[in-house]
């Protein structure tokens, strides 16, 4: 019979587990930021190791969010301590993708809710966690049904079912890493993949700092003037600037018949000007 450590090694030999002076810092941040559940224990860890497939892997640690302030401070939290980050929400994937040796952020359990409907227009803005089934119970009485029918959808989550879609498909607002993030893919041989960072290197200054290196990219085609589709993605990317440290990097990439640099990839050194320069974007094309 095999220990509960050899056990542990057995699940993680495809990915390298954090370090352990790194899961206690990260541990004493996660309890002091994080109003929501955290957890550092073997069952909690446990029932995050799988998901719908056949594949497990045990993460260090587990964090249910409350909101979205929880969520920036647990993203924040990992980043200072350099532990991985996976969001998982009702655990339907089929590939693995909701578990990873580090940092689970589960947001199945409170962020639940339909944040804004606007039944004129067609759109709703949820919560990640928001589950796909219920969300079309509320939408049934205003006459509005949210299309995609996974044979999962009475537990599969808003945000997984578009986080698999970005994932799967290459489609996308945000893409996010470093110098080597970004391949041959949906953009390959275009004007936009001309634009890409990909030999960007951090200053010899940020080698000692945990430093995040994000491209915003938001269609400006004359396409997203409708249903506030280029409104909605302003505002997803201006959320995602304002979670960044002054150390970290960002750029935004506008694109409709051809891409253009909006803010070159830099140091947030103006998060204030780097808001303006996407709030102003308009659609054209």
């Amino acid at each position: 019979m095999k220990n509960a450590d050899s056990e542990k090694d057995a699940m993680n030999t495809r990915a390298p587990s954090p370090a352990a002076g790194a899961l206690a810092e990260l541990e004493r941040e996660l309890r002091s930021c994080v109003r929501g559940e955290v957890h550092f224990d073997r069952m909690s860890c446990g029932l995050h190791a799988t998901d719908a497939s056949h594949y497990q892997m045990m993460p260090a640690c587990v964090a249910t969010p409350r909101d979205e302030a929880d969520c920036i401070a647990a993203v924040s939290a990992a980043g200072r301590c350099r532990v991985p980050i996976t969001p998982r929400g009702g655990g339907t994937s089929l590939s693995g993708q909701t578990f990873g040796p580090g940092l689970v952020l589960d947001v199945s359990k409170y962020m639940d809710r339909i944040l804004e409907l606007n039944v004129e227009q067609r759109w709703a803005r949820v919560q990640p966690g928001m589950i796909r089934d219920l969300l079309n119970v509320q939408l049934a009485p205003h006459r509005l049904h949210f299309a995609p029918d996974p044979a999962t959808g009475n537990r599969a989550t808003v945000g997984g079912m578009i986080g698999r879609y970005v994932h799967d498909l290459g489609s996308g607002l945000m893409v996010v890493g470093g110098e080597k993030t970004f391949g041959d893919a949906v953009f390959h041989d275009t004007p936009l993949e001309r634009l890409l960072p990909v030999t960007a290197a951090a200053a010899a200054t940020e080698t000692e700092r945990s430093v995040l290196a994000m491209v915003l990219i938001i269609d400006r085609s004359g396409s997203m003037e409708q249903d506030r589709r280029l409104d909605l993605a302003k505002e997803a990317a201006q959320q995602s600037v304002r979670v960044l440290d002054a150390h970290d990097k960002a750029g935004v990439i506008a694109f409709s018949d051809d891409a253009e640099w909006i803010a070159p990839l830099a140091t947030v050194a103006d998060k204030a000007d780097l808001l303006q320069r996407i709030a102003t974007l308009t659609a054209y094309g």
